[in-house]
């Protein structure tokens, strides 16, 4: 949990402070490219369920819809740069 905090914390801080437009997320590429699409376009929060899995909501899910707040309030563009650790992938498998 104080992981997922530091990372959306971090998230925060180079968004806002730093202006970064790209940010990593632990998901599959697909995913990554509809939450990226989602984030930049003018459909409303709930449709986040819609392009994540339930993992990647339950973790990210706070996180996103905060910066899709931030983004339409500022006009800013954002994408989501993807990435699966090994052992990701074999719990991946499980589902």
């Amino acid at each position: 949990m104080e992981f997922s905090l530091a990372r959306a914390s971090l998230i925060h801080y180079f968004v806002e402070v730093h202006s970064f437009n790209s940010i990593g997320l632990e998901c599959n590429a697909i995913q990554g490219q509809q939450i990226s699409e989602w984030l930049n376009s003018s459909t409303n929060e709930k449709k986040l369920e819609d392009v994540s899995n339930p993992l990647t909501f339950a973790v990210y899910g706070s996180l996103l819809i905060w910066l899709k707040s931030y983004l339409r309030e500022t006009g800013r563009k954002l994408d989501v740069i993807t990435f699966l650790q090994k052992q990701s992938l074999s719990q991946l498998s499980r589902l």
